[in-house]
């Protein structure tokens, strides 16, 4: 049993990104589910996600803006001095963080700076950072190689992108998070190494053949369909998985 009651009856999930402060919080009563990665996408959610935290140690907040949500210069401006305070007074990762090239996209300028520092911060004070990224491959590859990419710890999650891309995330010792997103996709499934996949739902914002289903069904089934395009047990992959979130979140854990 775990501090809230819900119970774990052997081999754990775990969700590698998740919204829980944008879903019902009874996710959190979801049986046989060890951790939690739990993103903020604002400054609004970031004591959001830490409250979590303290109240059932398998959830790990991880604060930042997504490229999304940057709504305004200050937000920019304050960025730096915030995050850094909120990582120095709590075990938490960096993210959501990144580069997004669509129209619902913050400006490029704001994203590129926002990334930047957080970058930055992550590798100074040894964070793990997970990253959305739609569209900007090519600026992502340069901030993390001006970073110094092999020194910090960061996932690409929801990663739907092509086996090229997934070869250069790996090269500079990235992980990479699957989910019920691009599932069909076999070839990309089977490609991400052993020791760098991890596996999420991006709960509540799921793709559309998920709609209707449970957050337990979902999560459950993302692992069963990837344990049986890589051929190996569902066991196997929780076991596996688990262990690569250690690695990922050294020290915090």
């Amino acid at each position: 049993m775990t501090d809230n009651g819900s119970r774990i009856t052997g081999l754990a999930y775990q969700d590698a990104h998740i919204h829980i402060q944008d879903a019902d919080s009874s996710v959190l009563q979801t049986e046989d589910v060890g951790r939690f990665f739990c993103c903020a996408t604002s400054y609004a959610d970031w004591q959001i996600v830490k409250s979590f935290s303290e109240k059932d140690d398998r959830v790990i907040p991880f604060v930042g803006i997504h490229p999304w949500y940057i709504k305004t210069q200050d937000d920019v401006d304050g960025y730096e001095e915030r995050l850094r305070e909120a990582l120095i007074n709590c075990a938490c990762g960096v993210g959501e963080v990144g580069l997004d090239g669509t129209d619902k996209a913050s400006p490029s300028e704001w994203q590129e700076e926002i990334f930047r520092i957080s970058l930055m911060i992550a590798k100074d004070l040894k964070r793990p950072v997970l990253i959305h990224c739609v569209k900007r491959w090519d600026r992502l590859f340069a901030h993390l190689e001006q970073v110094g990419a092999h020194n910090l710890r960061f996932c690409v999650h929801g990663f739907t992108a092509s086996r090229e891309i997934l070869d250069r995330i790996i090269a500079l010792g990235g992980y990479v998070s699957l989910s019920f997103r691009g599932i069909e996709k076999i070839n990309r499934l089977v490609a991400v190494p052993e020791d760098k996949l991890l596996i999420e739902t991006d709960w509540p914002y799921v793709p559309a053949q998920a709609f209707g289903k449970k957050y337990g069904m979902v999560l459950k089934e993302t692992y069963q369909r990837i344990a049986g395009a890589r051929q190996v047990t569902r066991e196997e992959l929780q076991e596996s998985t688990f262990n690569n979130a250690a690695a990922f979140m050294k020290g915090l854990l």
